[in-house]
Formats: structure tokens, C-alpha cells, sequence
């Protein structure tokens, strides 16, 4: 797909910042707020002819807490709540009535454990459950027309799953670069029961207290 070649670059750039990392600071406390944002590339899985869809590039932002469970390698426990877009768009429309984007809003809470890849590197993986409720969603046509969706053409309740790679920045737990991939466990639209979200994010984590 388009965006392998540049995440191919931000991988590259996560092992190189590895190779140079020290041991990842172990705040003094373990409870650890921190702000998140970051870009989505959605679009679903599931579709017969992948052709006749495509992803589209849209955001998500929210807040999470970041509980340590074990130190000093901390193996790590977040809860997140997250506005996040999600949907895709349909390939090779023509007539400009026809929908060209289906776009959901969901208030996401992802549950995810973290684990180093040692002791002295700053690279982890995550994963975990996520639940996510609907708020609205749109229909875009070619032509630019905008169409509130039904209550019932989407799934009001979102279940996923979710895995991520990234690296801490500065050794701290709650500043970090990360990739994550979040897979749907249930249908997303009503109608087509083998549409899942299938949602690509690149993702940055800042402390919510700069102290």
C-alpha cells in the first residue's frame, strides 16, 4: 500500500534510535498521565474486490494513563479515551451522488500492555483490547454533499483489537513515537457484515505535565 515505504523509513529510524538508547527512566511515580495525537490511515477489511476501496488519512487525539508494573524494566499498563475518525473511502466513483466516503467518530478506549524489548532499549510492543462508541458519522459524496448516517448503518459499538510498536523519547515512559495497528473484531457497517475497520496510525505521546 502507499504508506509502506514511509513507514519503512520510521521503523529504520526507531532501531537506530535504540542502538544509541540508555536504560529507560523509571519515574518516580507510577502513575503517569500523558496527552496523545496522531494520524489514521483507515479504511476495512473484508471486502471481496479491494479495489473497489481505498484508505484515507484522518486524525485521532486524546488522554491516557500509564500505570508501571514492574521496575526498573517497566512493563506497563495503559488506559486511553480517544476521539478517533474512522471509515474509507470507495475507489473509481463516477457520479457525483454516489458516496465516496463513509466517516464514523468514535470515542475509543483502548486497554493495552506494554512490554520493553530489554532493558536497555527504548523500543517496545503493546497490544490489547479496545472498545469504541459511536458518536456520528457522515456520508461524502463525489460531488462534496454531506449525509448524516443512520443511527443503525454503523456498529454503535466498536470492538478491536489493537497492537503497537514504538520508542520512548528522552528515556521517559510517558514521551514516545509510536506505530499501532488496530484491527475490528466485529462488523462496521450494518449492511456489510465482513467490513472491519482495519486502521493504520502513527502516533506521538507527550507527558501531560512537563515537569
Amino acid at each position: 500500500m502507499k504508506f509502506f515505504r514511509p513507514l519503512a523509513t520510521i521503523i529504520l529510524f526507531f532501531i537506530f534510535n535504540s542502538a544509541f538508547a540508555q536504560e529507560v527512566a523509571v519515574s518516580k511515580s507510577p502513575f503517569l498521565p500523558y496527552l496523545v495525537g496522531g494520524l489514521n490511515w483507515t479504511s476495512v477489511s473484508g471486502v471481496d474486490n479491494r479495489a473497489q476501496v481505498s484508505p484515507y488519512a484522518t486524525f485521532s487525539a486524546g488522554v491516557g494513563f500509564l500505570t508501571l508494573l514492574n521496575q526498573p524494566r517497566p512493563i506497563s499498563l495503559s488506559v486511553e479515551a480517544l476521539f478517533s475518525e474512522q471509515g474509507f473511502k470507495y475507489s473509481n466513483v463516477s457520479r457525483n451522488s454516489s458516496a465516496e466516503f463513509i466517516k464514523a467518530r468514535y470515542i475509543n478506549v483502548p486497554l493495552l500492555l506494554r512490554f520493553n524489548l530489554s532493558r536497555t532499549s527504548d523500543l517496545y510492543l503493546s497490544a490489547g483490547p479496545q472498545i469504541g462508541f459511536l458518536i456520528d458519522g457522515d456520508v461524502i459524496t463525489k460531488g462534496g454533499s454531506k449525509i448524516s448516517l443512520r443511527d443503525d448503518a454503523v456498529s454503535s459499538t466498536a470492538f478491536d483489537a489493537v497492537g503497537a510498536f514504538g520508542t520512548y523519547l528522552n528515556d521517559k515512559a510517558d514521551m514516545a513515537i509510536e506505530i499501532r495497528y488496530q484491527s475490528g473484531l466485529n462488523k462496521f457497517i450494518t449492511s456489510q457484515p465482513d467490513f472491519r475497520n482495519s486502521i493504520l496510525q502513527l502516533r506521538v505521546i507527550m507527558p501531560m505535565f512537563f515537569l
